[in-house]
């Protein structure tokens, strides 16, 4: 069966409900107060049903006052029944209502000319031409426009007709990725718990469902479903649906909060957005926002020019509700009694851009093209080369694969990196290592920081990726202390002296044993790459203190014959201390400690608590050793 929403729209005292109860014998005005002033107060709700098509229908308030309820009952319509005095004709909330219906994109209407009894048959031509041009104005298309009297009958069949029109011929949506329910109403009722109301939006909701309500992400499941007092195993799209909720109190939801899929329509704070302004908006203006059945304060960061067409925008709340891309609202300024402007959700898990805007606006400017391919390129030009999968999930209309000749997916992580910027980065990489090697030729490795220092900024999926690939193509190596070119050898650029100096370093640090001091006079560059150059040939070994958060260095025979003394000294599983450890190597404290946690890593010795018991050995530090 066919599922429609329509709101029933129009000025206050215009006949809303008594034509409502006309089509459907629904008095839609439950409340003594609603009864007593003879207005309705609330949504009211009512349906019509034939055998294919099933038709909701939401009388809404038509008084001023009460304009953040008609909005509620607005967002989750379809098509509107607008609803003129033949008597009065088009009137303020006439005017407010259908420009609220156009800004939550209705397009479609069926006019209802009520108390056409009581009126000059005269007056009737030029008032259908008024509504006419009215509904033009905002673009939205009547089907028929119906004189009508819920006192005689008049028109009550026809306008049953062209609702039922409506409902076969609108389209049934499941764009998003998840059934999303904006509550209405909340209650409870003996031996069902709490009970909430809504229009279904998105897909099919079932009893058992496991089910999320925001914001807040209350998990819960349904105990039953109803349509118009049916219960029902499953529900559609477009149907207004009571949901009864296990383990969940009157206190745990109300009216404006969102019953929805679980993990697909997280909560936010901040909804980027593109708004449709009559009105002028300047950046960090305060205004009300509606949006499904909730209202709440926020402020707007204009991201375009305040008279730009379309304008894009971020909206901030002071706390968080649940949307999803492509969910249409209403700004308001309350003080000034007025809708400014309507507005259609881009991201609604929105980040706090602080720099680089033109190339965010760039982002928004694609999905508002809707245009997947457009919407990725733009999150990689704003992203460095990256693109988060799942961003791209939320906020693109239509859910194609990304095209592997322009973009390669990472296997640990839902990111996809445009190859272009992943060969460019390459590029850079390699370029960044060759000139660094041409100004300290008798580096080894360059160390990462350094490496990020000249590249700038660069995400570090991108960077992690071409790494990746340089060291498969092979002209690239990484190690602990950074990355080479495997294509230069720093001992073939030694100079004779050059080559002496190293001769003398080695036999120097050798002849130091285990009570190492510096190694050079001056801390230059070069004597610095020649210490690297002297382990990297694994002549000597870096050992760190951590406790000291001190480094020294080792030739690899001092390390190799401490091994062996404390071999011999604690033969067969003796167990030593780290002070029996320095009192058989006559050395000290500051070099016994990083040379014991040494040899722990390298498992050549075995630490329980604070003992230790030799292994075997095979250094592999120096091959002439």
């Amino acid at each position: 069966m066919k599922h429609v929403t329509i709101a029933v729209i129009g000025h206050v005292d215009h006949g809303k409900t008594s034509l409502v109860k006309a089509l459907t014998g629904i008095d839609t005005d439950r409340l003594e107060e609603e009864k007593a002033r003879g207005l309705s107060i609330v949504l009211g709700f009512a349906s019509l049903r034939s055998e294919t098509q099933h038709v909701h229908l939401i009388d809404t308030p038509g008084h001023s006052d009460f304009v953040r309820t008609t909005c509620a009952g607005l967002s989750g319509a379809e098509a509107i029944l607008l609803v003129v005095s033949a008597q009065e004709g088009i009137q303020s909330q006439t005017r407010e209502h259908v420009k609220i219906a156009s800004l939550l994109g209705v397009k479609k209407a069926i006019v209802a000319i009520t108390k056409s009894d009581l009126a000059h048959s005269g007056n009737s031509i030029a008032l259908r031409e008024q509504i006419r041009e009215l509904l033009a104005a905002f673009e939205i298309v009547p089907t028929e426009t119906v004189a009508s009297s819920s006192v005689n009958g008049m028109g009550i069949e026809e306008l049953k007709s062209e609702l039922f029109e409506i409902a076969n011929s609108q389209a049934q949506t499941t764009d998003l990725e998840g059934f999303f329910l904006p509550i209405d109403r909340v209650f409870s009722a003996a031996g069902a718990g709490t009970i909430v109301t809504g229009t279904l939006h998105g897909r099919d909701l079932g009893v058992d469902d496991l089910v999320e309500i925001g914001p807040d992400r209350v998990r819960t499941s349904i105990r039953g479903l109803q349509i118009d007092g049916v219960p029902q195993e499953r529900a559609g799209t477009g149907a207004r649906v009571a949901v009864s909720l296990r383990g969940v109190g009157l206190h745990d939801v109300q009216r404006g909060h969102v019953l929805a899929q679980p993990k697909v329509f997280p909560s936010s704070q901040r909804l980027d957005v593109k708004l449709s302004s009559t009105r002028v908006l300047n950046h960090m203006d305060h205004v009300e926002v509606l949006i499904g059945t909730t209202h709440a304060p926020a402020r707007i960061r204009l991201y375009s020019k305040a008279h730009a067409s379309p304008l894009f925008a971020q909206l901030d709340f002071a706390t968080p509700l649940t949307s999803y891309a492509g969910q249409r609202f209403v700004l308001r300024r309350p003080s000034e009694g007025m809708t400014v402007a309507g507005g259609i959700v881009l991201d609604p898990i929105a980040p706090h851009i602080v720099r680089n805007k033109p190339a965010h606006l760039g982002v928004l400017s694609a999905i508002d093209q809707r245009d997947f391919r457009a919407i990725a390129d733009a999150l990689a030009d704003r992203d460095h080369g990256c693109v988060d999968l799942n961003l791209l999930k939320r906020i693109a209309p239509s859910k194609p694969s990304l095209d592997s000749k322009e973009f390669t997916t990472l296997s640990n992580a839902p990111i996809a990196l445009r190859r272009r910027d992943l060969e460019q980065l390459e590029a850079r990489l390699r370029s960044a290592l060759e000139a660094m090697y041409a100004l300290r030729p008798l580096r080894v490795f360059i160390p990462k920081t350094e490496l990020g220092a000249r590249l700038g900024r660069v995400d570090p999926n991108l960077l992690s990726e071409a790494i990746r690939k340089g060291k498969t193509d092979q002209w690239l190596r990484e190690s602990d202390l950074g990355l080479a070119l495997t294509d230069h050898d720093p001992m073939a650029t030694l100079s004779a002296d050059q080559q002496r100096q190293y001769e003398d370093m080695d036999a120097q640090l050798e002849d130091m044993g285990l009570r190492p001091s510096p190694l050079c006079e001056t801390s230059g560059s070069d004597d610095e790459d020649m210490i690297e150059l002297l382990i990297w040939n694994k002549r000597a070994v870096r050992l760190y203190n951590h406790s000291l958060k001190q480094s020294i260095i080792l030739h690899s025979r001092t390390i190799n014959s401490a091994w062996k003394s404390l071999a011999q000294a604690n033969p067969d599983g003796q167990e030593f201390s780290t002070g029996d450890a320095r009192e058989c190597l006559a050395t000290n404290r500051k070099t016994i400690v990083p040379l014991l946690e040494y040899f722990d890593q390298q498992t050549v010795t075995v630490r329980i608590n604070d003992r230790r018991t030799i292994r075997s050995w095979q250094p592999t530090h120096d091959p002439s050793v």
